[in-house]
């Protein structure tokens, strides 16, 4: 396995660069939206880069970033950096989702605010827009399960909706709301990042049904629990409020936990002896990814596996290594470490309250 670069942060201008050119992309005629997408995996990958990693990258000319991405790239099995509409996941506490007609719909900016005002979905698309690659989670998502999805997302910022209704000082929570009577909350200071969005588009389309629309609501380093689709009241509040899900046992902070996995293997896998490509995604929120490792002696021992720089501050990173596999029964286990060097939690919890934490292990017979 080559051992390299660890990955940090990312710089503000790399970011911009790689969302103006997804949004080109996302824009070009005459390709198709699939045609347009594919070409986004590439450039948008090859766009952004960790401060760290830049810093290396003047140094050694580039080589250490273009062998990981060699390396992801030649890995069989490894999903695509952005997720097809119909493979991304859904969760919903519906047996049939709200079927919002839009030209009744307005967003409610209510509470306490001095300036409550309410917008349609052209009134929304009006303001200035954001578009960039995003990933989301499910709190449920089990080790080594797929609840798990990253797009190319359309929106404008939350705080340029809650500055025109003049928030009043003392307002410290929002309370989002959504059509099909789902609620949660979280503290302001979250949704007043400009990372925080409003989207209504996603890889190129109007939102579709089963995400949303017309509107849901992206804010970064939290579980898709605490991020509804099909928002239509955004109530500003000074008191505790407790969501639907909170009030049956889960979590009301929702924040990520590091986690990796496999996705070229399924446990109980069996492979041919000799070069066997390895490999998956890893996951820590706004705190990026600074490294993966993998084992294939259950743990005694690690080597540091090749990552392809994310697409986005705030999405997944592909991982992928060679393992040189002679015959026998091993088990295989994979960790990561976020941007700020900390390893991904090793005890085993579920998902109940606050997401799933231990390494992703699968046993793979080589015959």
């Amino acid at each position: 396995m080559h051992e390299r670069i660890e990955r940090g942060g990312y710089e503000d201008v790399a970011e911009r660069a790689a969302d103006e050119r997804i949004a080109e992309i996302l824009r070009a005629a005459p390709l198709t939206r699939r045609d347009a997408l594919a070409r986004a995996l590439g450039l948008g990958a090859g766009v952004v880069a960790g401060t760290q990693a830049a810093r290396w990258l003047a140094a050694a000319g580039g080589s250490g970033m273009a062998w990981a991405q060699s390396v992801v790239a030649s890995i069989q099995g490894l999903p695509t950096e952005i997720t097809p509409i119909d493979k991304f996941y859904t969760v919903s506490k519906n047996f049939i989702d709200p079927d919002v007609n839009v030209r009744n719909w307005r967003l409610d900016v209510t509470g306490m605010v001095d300036a409550p005002f309410k917008l349609s979905l052209d009134e929304i698309k009006a303001l200035a827009a954001v578009t960039r690659p995003h990933t989301y989670m499910c709190i449920s998502n089990e080790i080594g399960a797929d609840y798990i999805g990253n797009a190319v997302w359309k929106g404008v910022r939350v705080a340029d909706v809650l500055n025109r209704a003049k928030v009043r000082s003392a307002a410290n929570r929002l309370i989002m709301r959504a059509a099909d009577g789902f609620h949660t909350a979280l503290p302001l200071d979250q949704l007043m990042d400009p990372d925080a969005l409003l989207l209504y588009e996603m890889n190129g389309v109007p939102l579709p049904k089963q995400h949303g629309y017309p509107l849901r609501i992206c804010v970064p380093g939290i579980y898709g629990m605490k991020q509804p689709k099909w928002i239509n009241t955004l109530e500003l509040t000074d008191k505790d409020h407790r969501g639907y899900w909170e009030q049956q046992g889960w979590t009301n902070e929702g924040v990520v936990r590091t986690m990796s996995q496999f996705r070229t293997h399924r446990d109980g896998a069996t492979v041919a002896p000799g070069r066997v490509g390895l490999g998956g995604v890893a996951f820590a929120a706004n705190r990026a990814i600074q490294a993966v490792e993998v084992s294939t002696d259950a743990g005694k021992t690690w080597q540091v596996a090749d990552v392809k720089p994310a697409m986005g501050k705030h999405t997944w990173w592909l991982w992928g290594t060679f393992w040189d596999a002679k015959p026998g029964r091993y088990e295989l286990q994979v960790r990561a470490h976020d941007g700020k060097g900390e390893v991904q939690d090793p005890k085993v919890r579920p998902t109940l309250p606050d997401g799933a934490t231990g390494y992703h292990k699968i046993r793979v017979t080589v015959k």
